[in-house]
Formats: C-alpha cells, sequence, structure tokens
C-alpha cells in the first residue's frame, strides 16, 4: 500500500473518533431538554415562610368578565375565586344561551383568593376532599377564555401569592406543575379561574386561580382557605355520600370526557361578571 493511502486512512480513524468522542462529550445537544421532575409522593408539607413566592398585580376590571364555579352544595352554594367576583354589581351562573341564574349573595374572602356565590337552585355537587400528596394528579377544569377546557398538572408543593396592587395580602398556596392541557392549541388560562382541581377520584382539592404559562405552573388556593370562606359564609359542602356527581377514575387520557359531564351537568358552570358601572342584563 502507498504512503500516501496510509495516510489518508489514518486522517479518517482520527476524524471518526473525534466525532465519537465529541458526541459522548456533549450529548444534550442532540436530545429533547431535560424534564423537570415532579415532587415525589409524600404529605404536603405545612405553609412555610420560605415557601417559593408568586406574584400578582390586582387591578380594577375594565368590563364585563367570565370566570369559573363550581357547586358544593346542591341548594344553590358554590365555589369560585375571589378575583372574579370582586368589583361586580352582579354576577350570573349562566345555565344556558341567554339564560342565567342571579347571585342573592357573595361571600368573598378577605385574605384568600376565594368567595361563595349562592343562587336560588343549584346543582349535583362535588365531594371535597380531606388531604394532598406531592406527586399527585390533578385536573383543573372549566371556561379558559369563555369556552370549555381544562388541564391535568402534578402536584409539587406549598407557595406564597402575594399580591399587589388595588388589594395587597399574602396567602398559602398549592403550586402544580403543568402536564397537558385541552384543547391541545389553547392558548392560556385564563377564565378557569375559580375552576375546581380536582384528584383521580373527583374530589375538590382546589379552586384554581392563576396560571404561568412561561413557568409550566398552575395555582390553586390552599384546601384551607376553601373551609374558612365556607365557614365565612354560614354555608355547608356536599356531605360525604350524598347525592351529587359521580366519583371518577381520573387519568391523564380521560379527563376532557369528564370535564364535559361536569359542564354539561352544570357542576362546573360559566360565571358572567357585570361590573358596577353596567346596569343592563347579560347578553350571556
Amino acid at each position: 500500500m502507498r504512503r500516501i493511502d496510509r495516510f489518508a486512512i489514518v486522517l479518517l480513524l482520527i476524524a471518526i473518533i473525534a466525532v465519537a468522542l465529541r458526541d459522548f462529550s456533549a450529548p444534550g445537544e442532540r436530545r429533547p431538554p431535560r424534564q423537570e421532575p415532579v415532587a415525589t409522593r409524600g404529605t404536603l408539607a405545612r405553609p412555610s415562610p420560605v415557601d417559593p413566592t408568586v406574584v400578582i398585580e390586582a387591578t380594577p376590571k375594565q368590563g364585563n368578565a367570565s370566570g369559573t364555579a363550581f357547586a358544593i352544595n346542591s341548594s344553590g352554594i358554590w365555589l369560585t375565586a375571589r378575583h372574579v367576583t370582586e368589583g361586580c354589581g352582579q354576577v350570573f351562573i349562566q345555565t344556558g344561551p341567554q339564560q342565567g341564574m342571579a347571585a342573592t349573595n357573595v361571600v368573598e374572602h378577605p385574605r384568600a383568593d376565594v368567595a361563595i356565590i349562592m343562587t336560588r337552585r343549584g346543582a349535583p355537587p362535588l365531594t371535597l376532599s380531606p388531604s394532598l400528596n406531592t406527586g399527585q394528579d390533578g385536573f383543573h377544569f372549566g371556561f379558559p377564555g369563555g369556552n370549555p377546557g381544562e388541564a391535568h398538572s402534578q402536584l409539587l408543593g406549598r407557595a406564597r401569592l402575594r399580591t399587589t396592587g388595588t388589594h395587597r395580602h399574602v396567602e398559602s398556596i398549592v403550586a402544580w406543575a403543568e402536564v397537558r392541557r385541552n384543547p391541545r392549541g389553547l392558548e392560556a388560562l385564563s377564565g378557569m379561574s375559580g375552576g375546581p382541581a380536582l384528584d383521580s377520584r373527583g374530589r375538590v382539592v382546589g379552586v384554581t386561580i392563576a396560571t404561568s404559562r412561561r413557568r409550566g405552573r398552575v395555582f390553586t388556593a390552599a384546601p384551607l382557605s376553601l373551609r374558612e370562606v365556607i365557614q365565612e359564609a354560614n354555608a355547608t359542602a356536599r356531605p360525604s355520600g350524598s347525592v351529587g356527581f359521580s366519583t371518577a377514575n381520573l387519568n391523564g387520557n380521560d379527563f376532557p370526557r369528564y370535564g364535559e359531564a361536569l359542564r354539561s351537568a352544570l357542576s362546573v358552570a360559566k360565571v358572567i361578571c357585570l361590573v358596577k358601572t353596567r346596569k343592563r342584563r347579560p347578553s350571556f
């Protein structure tokens, strides 16, 4: 074999070794980004001053708005987010096209983003869960952008919500890592505020109050805040085992169908807010 041929073979071998070493030393350049691990399963810790802080600025409503509420008692008791009802001259639960039930009373938690809406008629209620565990699945239902939608998440842990602007307070909340949205092209979850977060058995584990698409987070009011506003309103939630919306085995594949059933039964409903400057009735 001529010297030039042997030299070419040596150069080829050196190039192959260099490519192999480059791929071994920097595999991340050709692989999907590493997914952030979800917290391992365990009992949710108690609130702490060192929990991560989420800052939201509260601003007055500039016009009529909508959100979500859900039934917790068949006599007409609904849970929602406080920022859904704040600044409203009238609040309605939408029952169908051009139809709605006017709220007879609204009770807002003084220090947390939850509220109770009372109406003369109710819907099949949901049951509140007694506990939360990190790593568990959560399913959020409502009307993002005024249209039906839902999200699947997994519980990360506690957080602190610091509200600035027209209202200033700090409250303990719960943070979830978003897994999937439905419809898949859903751009934002605004309008889902006030909707229920359910566990895999269809029990309420929180009220959806905020989201962060950039961080892939969904935030819910802490269970204690739910119990406090129910007590503040002198209301009762659905007793365990009573007649209400059916229990379920929710999972990441079937939760959109469960959302359809919740909305069809009116257990999860759209809230219409007419700001105080408007006196006319809504066009739902």
